[in-house]
């Protein structure tokens, strides 16, 4: 998910390559954590047939969201596992999304495995969409 808060949100890589004065940093990070309610992306997928299709990674504000972006992500806490246990709120990860259009027949292994943000996550949920078959 960090890669997504980078993609929509240029001021967290900046906030971190050092573009702002420390005392700035904290700043900027505090607001950001206050004004974000959610955050949407999606990455366009070819169809199967022909055409485009939206994967869609989807995140909302929580108290460990905030958290996450006012001190940045570490190897316990991470914007993805955020996002991978906010399924209950409405969250969805790009890799949970590629599995539900893989399912549907929109796209195929290929595309999901080439846009996967969780390589070995996609790959289980690809399994269990096979073996469901």
């Amino acid at each position: 998910m960090g890669e997504v808060v980078r993609e929509i949100l240029p001021a967290c890589p900046d906030i971190d390559a050092g573009k702002f004065e420390p005392r700035e940093q904290r700043l900027v990070r505090n607001r950001l954590a206050e004004v974000l309610r959610y955050v949407v992306c999606q990455r366009l997928l070819p169809r199967v047939g022909g055409g485009r299709v939206a994967a869609v990674e989807i995140m909302g504000q929580s108290l460990r969201v905030r958290q996450l972006i006012r001190e940045g992500e570490g190897a316990d806490a991470t914007f993805h596992q955020a996002i991978t246990e906010g399924g209950s709120y409405g969250w969805q990860s790009f890799d949970r999304h590629l599995v539900q259009l893989y399912e549907r027949g929109l796209i195929g292994e290929e595309a999901a495995r080439a846009h996967a943000s969780e390589p070995a996550e996609l790959g289980h949920g690809l399994d269990r969409v096979r073996a469901s078959r």
